[in-house]
């Protein structure tokens, strides 16, 4: 069996035809001054280093990569309902037009650390969507009502389409792609799906760690993730574990449409939710923790394979 481990929200890129231009000093300060004092040549190459895409993760990166991302500044906040003008005012400002965006915006920074650390730990295959999910959630489908938020469905036709096919299609394809591949080659694809959730909503505080969905009626699927569960408890006994929660595993997501293209005979999908109360700290005790889950997983896989030899 091979892994696949996939983060959907961590992204905090804008595509670059979004991003606001910088103003030419040429205009400001005429032709003569910017060509003499390089002005000119430094904005723009300022500008380009901001929205250049991130390179692909690969195996031999990502631990190095990781590395980087446990020093930087992480708890960058992912309000859950993207659209919320009062806590993200950012989002319903007059200038969040296309060409008018900031290079970057607020990412699931917390799933894209944990997603790095358990693929370079794992040594598994790690696919991400760089771009922020303010823009277009690549986990609804793309004819439900809020897979823009309100400010970006007011957009020109073109520009939401272009979004559409460019950021939402284009990781869906690739997610799509790489377990037709892996299916292909190994015969089963294991999928593990990998984002964060806030650790209260509406006033109340959500009691878990860690969410693990699934489908209950794939029996495989459920059989796994009790597996793995157990397993947890005793690898990592400092996180609390809890099934279908704070969601229940058929909700739309990106697993939910994987499981339409796939059978159950070659594709398990599993959503691995993390509660931002500690995924999002830069402590030990959450690579411990993360450590502890890849430890739990090799032995739910060891196991298996035991029992089909």
């Amino acid at each position: 069996m091979t892994i696949l481990i996939s983060c959907e929200t961590g992204g905090d890129r804008v595509p670059p035809w979004l991003v606001r231009q910088p103003i030419s000093t040429e205009r400001i300060l005429g032709p003569g001054f910017a060509e003499d004092s390089g002005i000119a040549e430094t904005a723009d190459a300022t500008e380009a280093a901001a929205v250049t895409e991130a390179p692909v993760v690969t195996e031999a990166s990502v631990v190095a990569e990781a590395s980087v991302a446990s020093s930087a500044v992480l708890e960058i906040p992912l309000i859950e309902g993207a659209s919320d003008c009062e806590s993200r005012p950012e989002l319903c400002s007059s200038k969040f037009v296309p060409g008018q965006l900031p290079g970057r915006l607020p990412g699931d920074a917390s799933a894209r650390y944990v997603a790095r650390r358990m693929a370079a730990l794992l040594q598994s295959p790690l696919i991400e969507n760089k771009y922020a999910a303010a823009l277009i959630d690549v986990t609804r489908s793309s004819r439900h009502r809020s897979v823009m938020p309100p400010e970006v469905r007011r957009w020109p036709t073109e520009d939401r389409n272009r979004l559409i096919q460019e950021v939402h299609a284009g990781y869906r394809n690739r997610v799509r792609n790489a377990i037709e591949q892996h299916s292909r080659r190994h015969g089963f694809t294991l999928h593990v799906s990998v984002r964060s959730f806030a650790s209260s909503s509406e006033g109340r505080q959500r009691r878990t760690d860690i969410g693990l969905l699934y489908d209950p009626s794939r029996e495989d699927e459920m059989a796994f993730c009790l597996d793995w569960i157990d397993e947890m408890y005793e690898s990592a006994p400092m996180i609390r574990v809890r099934r279908n929660y704070p969601r229940r595993g058929t909700t739309e997501s990106l697993v939910t449409a994987m499981r339409s293209h796939f059978s159950a005979e070659h594709y398990v999908g599993v959503e691995l939710l993390l509660n931002r109360a500690w995924a999002g700290r830069r402590v030990g005790l959450r690579d411990q923790a993360i450590e502890g889950i890849c430890r739990s997983l090799d032995q739910v896989l060891d196991f298996q394979s035991a029992d089909a030899a």
